[in-house]
C-alpha cells in the first residue's frame, strides 16, 4: 500500500507558487472572483407557441426561475424549472432533464458526508456547468440592470436544445427556431449592438448538433466543457464539474491533506463502458483484464451508485485509464485528478477512436488555454500519455517512485483550478477565509480569460482608429 510521496507541506506552499499570476497586492473581492466585472444575465424565454410538445404536457407550472437571485435552496417544495420554462416536476421524457442536476444550485443531490475526511460531496452531473455558471454570477458578480453592467451572460438552454436537435424532425425545427428567436432578441438589444457581442459570454456544456454559425454570434464568446465544434466560434474550454464544492480555504486544505495521507494501490483503475457505441474500447479492456495491475470495472455493471460513487472510486488507486468516448474529454479525467489519482490518456489516433476529426478536442488541446495560455504540454504535468494500449498498462510496473511523486505533487497544485465552490450562497464576506484558493475556482478563472479577451480586442480596435 502506497500513499503520496515527497509532498510534505506542499498544500501550504501553493499560494507562494502561484503568487502574482492574477492577484495584485491589495485585490478587491470583485477582482478576485469576477475579474472586476459586473455581469447582467439576459434571459429570453421562448414564445408561448414554441415547443408545443412540451408545454401541452407540462401540468406542473414552474414556481420559480433558476435565475432568481432570491431562490431559497432550503425549501422542500421547489419546482426546478429549466430555462425553457418547463418544470422538472412535469417529468416529461422529451426534456431528458435529470432534475437532480439542478438541485443545490446546480451541484446535484446531496450533500453526502465522506466519513474518513469529514467533508461534503455532491452527486454533480457532468453537464451542469451552465447552471453552475449562472448561479456563480448571481451570487458573486451580478449586475441588477443593463446600465450598471460591464459584461453579459446569456441564459442558453444548450443541453436541452442539443438533445432536441439530435431527435430530428419537428423537434429539431423547434430547437433551431428558438435559437433564431434568441439571436433576433440579442441583435436588437442595445447592449449587444454596442460592441457586436464582444462583452457577451454564453455557457454551453456540449455544443453538439446546433447550428451556431459565427456570423450570427458576432464577437461573443462561449464557455464549453470540450472546446469548439463550430468553425469560427470563440470558445473557452473549462473542466467538467466534479463533486467537491468547498466553502473555504480550510476545506480545500483538509481535502489536500486527506489526499496526502490516503493509502493507494500501485495499480491502474479502468472505469468505463465498453459496449454499444463504445465497443471500440474492447481491445483496451482485453489488455487491462490480462494485466495483473489493471482493475477493469464496467460502468454499466457498477453497483456503487451514481456519479459521486463513481468519482470516489479513484481515491484508492495510483493510476486511472481514460480512453475517448463520444468525445475525447471525460468527466472522469477531472474526477480522477480531484481524487489525487494520476490519469493515463491517449493522444493522436488512439485519443479519437470514434471520430478522427476530433483532434482539437483531445484534452491537451481542449484545455491548453485554461491551464497554460495555449501550451499543450500542460498535460504532461498531471497525466501520463500512452502511445499504445500496452504502454498504458505498463506504467504501474515501470514508472519510478520519483516520477510518481512529481505527478502527484503537480496534481495537488492543479486541484484549486478544478473546483467549483459552493454555489448556494455568495463567497464569505470575510475574505481571509477564501483568498488562498478561492480565486482559482473555475468560474473566476474563466472570467479572467474572458476579461483579457475583451481588453485585447478593444485595444486592437482602438489602435486601428
Amino acid at each position: 500500500m502506497a500513499g503520496w510521496r515527497g509532498a510534505v507541506g506542499f498544500c501550504w506552499a501553493l499560494a507562494a507558487l502561484w503568487s502574482g499570476e492574477y492577484v495584485r497586492a491589495t485585490p478587491t473581492r470583485s477582482e478576485l472572483l469576477c475579474a472586476n466585472l459586473k455581469i447582467y444575465i439576459h434571459y429570453f424565454p421562448p414564445p408561448p407557441d414554441m415547443f408545443p410538445f412540451l408545454t401541452a404536457n407540462a401540468e406542473v407550472p414552474a414556481e420559480w426561475s433558476f435565475l432568481d437571485p432570491k431562490v431559497d435552496w432550503n425549501s422542500s417544495d421547489l419546482a426546478k424549472a429549466d430555462f425553457l420554462g418547463i418544470s422538472c416536476a412535469a417529468d416529461l421524457p422529451e426534456t431528458h432533464v435529470d432534475c437532480y442536476r439542478m438541485e443545490n444550485a446546480g451541484q446535484g443531490t446531496g450533500p453526502v458526508l465522506v466519513g474518513d475526511v469529514g467533508l461534503e460531496l455532491f452527486k454533480t452531473h457532468q453537464y451542469s456547468m451552465h447552471t453552475q455558471f449562472y448561479r456563480y454570477v448571481i451570487e458573486n458578480c451580478r449586475a441588477d440592470s443593463v446600465e450598471e453592467a460591464d459584461a453579459f451572460l446569456v441564459a442558453f438552454p444548450g443541453n436541452m436544445l442539443s438533445v432536441f436537435a439530435f431527435k430530428g424532425g419537428e423537434t429539431r425545427r423547434q430547437a433551431m427556431r428558438y435559437i433564431s428567436h434568441l439571436q433576433k432578441k440579442l441583435h436588437k438589444h442595445p447592449s449587444w449592438r454596442m460592441h457586436q457581442g464582444l462583452d457577451f459570454l454564453i455557457p454551453l456544456p456540449r455544443p453538439y448538433g446546433l447550428s451556431l454559425n459565427r456570423k450570427h454570434w458576432g464577437e461573443a464568446s462561449w464557455v464549453s466543457l470540450m472546446g469548439p465544434l463550430e468553425e469560427g466560434l470563440k470558445f473557452f474550454g473549462a473542466p467538467f464539474p466534479t463533486s467537491f464544492h468547498p466553502r473555504s480555504d480550510a476545506e480545500v486544505r483538509q481535502w489536500m491533506e486527506y489526499l496526502l495521507k490516503k493509502p493507494r494501490r500501485r495499480e491502474t483503475l479502468m472505469l468505463v463502458g465498453a459496449t454499444g457505441r463504445h465497443d471500440f474500447r474492447k481491445p483496451l479492456v482485453d489488455v487491462c483484464i490480462s494485466s495483473e495491475r489493471c482493475n477493469y470495472q464496467e460502468v454499466s455493471n457498477f453497483t456503487g451508485g451514481g456519479p459521486l460513487e463513481l468519482s470516489m472510486e479513484y481515491l484508492d488507486w495510483t493510476f486511472s485509464i481514460h480512453p475517448p468516448g463520444d468525445q475525447p474529454p471525460r468527466k472522469a479525467f477531472f474526477d480522477s485528478l480531484v481524487a489525487g489519482c494520476i490519469p493515463i490518456v491517449f493522444e493522436g489516433q488512439l485519443g479519437v477512436r470514434r471520430w478522427p476529426e476530433q483532434q482539437s478536442l483531445l484534452p491537451s488541446n481542449a484545455y491548453a488555454h485554461y491551464f497554460r495560455r495555449g501550451d499543450v504540454k500542460w498535460i504532461h504535468e498531471v497525466a501520463l500519455v500512452a502511445n499504445s494500449w500496452e504502454e498504458a498498462m505498463s506504467f504501474a510496473n515501470t514508472l519510478s517512485e520519483g516520477r510518481i511523486a512529481e505527478l502527484q505533487n503537480n496534481v495537488l497544485k492543479y486541484i484549486p483550478k478544478l473546483l467549483v465552490w459552493d454555489l448556494r450562497q455568495p463567497f464569505d464576506e470575510d475574505m481571509t477565509k477564501w483568498t488562498t484558493f478561492g480565486p482559482y475556482n473555475v468560474q473566476a478563472h474563466t472570467l479572467r480569460a474572458f476579461k483579457r479577451k475583451i481588453e485585447r480586442k478593444t485595444k486592437k480596435a482602438n489602435a486601428g482608429k
